[in-house]
């Protein structure tokens, strides 16, 4: 009887240390590599951000911020781009913990282009993805500092129009007050929701007749043109599984294109 209950307990014993090491938690890479696309002419560099860093135990109670030693890179058939920790940055004055795991780059993407996103990790793993970029987008009308008058839209209408651009699965159109971030809690919530479309027009201002604007005030107006892949990724198509393109773990590579006007809301 004594001998089966020992034998019993060696066998819990050696069941308990298989099952810890079953349960040997292994992290996963989180790569964010949104490339931001702005209007120019000519072409110039943007400074790019790669925001790298990985899942962590549930039982980790260390505040976690990025992850650095990483190697990124992207490139094209043409261009090579470096993208350097920001804990190394020059200026002293941006060596903060909340720094870590961004990575820096000036960088111009085309629309012709099938870029390649390489991250090597610090534990030998390497993420890849691919991508194109949308076509950088320019609002043509309503022009800089235009006046909208929200009462004459119906016999009036202020028509959003930009360019067609390629690489693109839907723009989305804002119309926020031009103010800082931190008066944004005086003015209404459905003032920062967005708009979707396909094409290459939208009668905003028509559509939104009855919202609660603030009148006599200033306003950004901002078309993005946004990627399929970072399409996917925020879901606008609506709850489903997590999506990513990269070979491992989580995030997404691809692009947005946005420009920019500022418009005069009046009743």
């Amino acid at each position: 009887m004594k001998r089966d209950l020992l034998l019993g307990f060696i066998l819990l014993l050696f069941v308990g240390c298989e099952s810890a090491e079953d349960d040997v938690f292994e992290p996963e890479p989180n790569v964010l590599a949104l490339m931001r696309i702005g209007y120019s002419s000519p072409p110039s560099l943007r400074r790019q951000r790669i925001k790298v860093d990985r899942s962590y135990d549930i039982e980790d109670t260390v505040d976690r911020w990025g992850l650095r030693d990483a190697y990124v890179k992207v490139w094209g058939e043409e261009d090579t781009f470096i993208f350097i920790d920001s804990f190394f940055d020059e200026d002293s004055a941006k060596w903060f913990k909340y720094n870590e795991g961004n990575y820096y780059e000036w960088a111009y993407f085309d629309d012709t282009t099938l870029y390649h996103l390489e991250v090597a990790l610090p534990w030998d793993d390497t993420v890849t993805a691919e991508a194109m970029m949308p076509t950088p987008i320019r609002i043509y009308t309503p022009a800089d500092s235009d006046t909208v008058s929200i009462s004459a839209e119906p016999y009036d209408p202020h028509v959003i129009t930009w360019n067609s651009c390629k690489n693109t699965e839907l723009y989305v159109i804002y119309c926020i007050p031009d103010v800082d971030d931190s008066l944004y809690k005086n003015y209404p919530n459905f003032l920062f929701f967005p708009s979707f479309t396909n094409d290459t027009s939208y009668a905003f201002f028509l559509q939104r007749m009855l919202a609660p604007w603030i009148y006599d005030e200033y306003y950004v107006l901002r078309v993005m043109a946004v990627s399929p892949e970072y399409a996917a990724y925020m879901g606008f198509f609506g709850p489903g599984e997590v999506y990513s393109n990269l070979s491992a773990g989580y995030g997404m590579f691809g692009g947005i294109a946005e420009d920019s006007v500022r418009v005069f809301i009046r009743e």
